[in-house]
């Protein structure tokens, strides 16, 4: 299986003190992203190089229909930029997993979700997850979904038709 984590690299030691505890384990990948173009660029590199990826997880902030980067993040407007390479790299019945605040929340949100997992998985199916709430991550700890927040998930059939799934 081959896990590939993205994370803000222009976010705080502590926080990313957090994502390792989440991606520090042998035969994880990851590498710090600035831009949709960063995305882009990993995937195919590790797409070409060590092959279909079965599980995509970004570790950054978010808003409401929002995965956070720093030049620029993915959102209703941007995630086409990723169309091609996932339709390539992502493995049938991969994962995108989102480590970040309140990314599915609201009508926004989810919307948001549906069209990314459609863009990213829609050839060969699979799930995107994403938090309708405030996260934290923390050193030695990792990722955290406090008691109040669920993670939405985004059902892909191959093909690309999306349901949305609540806890």
């Amino acid at each position: 299986m081959i896990e590939l984590h993205l994370y803000d690299g222009n976010d705080n030691p502590l926080r990313r003190g957090g994502y390792k505890k989440v991606y520090d384990r042998p035969g994880v990948l990851h590498s710090p992203v600035y831009s949709v173009e960063d995305v882009r660029r990993e995937v195919r590199i590790v797409g070409n190089t060590i092959g279909s990826i079965n599980r995509l997880c970004f570790q950054t902030h978010g808003h409401p229909g929002l995965i956070y980067l720093p030049e620029g993040g993915i959102d209703s407007q941007s995630v086409s930029i990723l169309s091609k390479v996932c339709s390539l790299f992502m493995a049938k019945g991969a994962q995108v997993w989102i480590y970040g605040c309140q990314v599915a929340q609201g009508k926004i949100g989810e919307d948001f979700l549906k069209l990314l997992a459609q863009t990213m998985l829609g050839v060969g199916g699979g799930l995107a997850l994403a938090t309708n709430s405030l996260t934290w991550s923390m050193p030695w700890y990792g990722q955290w979904l406090p008691p109040w927040g669920d993670v939405v998930a985004a059902k892909v059939q191959p093909g690309g038709a999306v349901t949305i799934v609540h806890p």
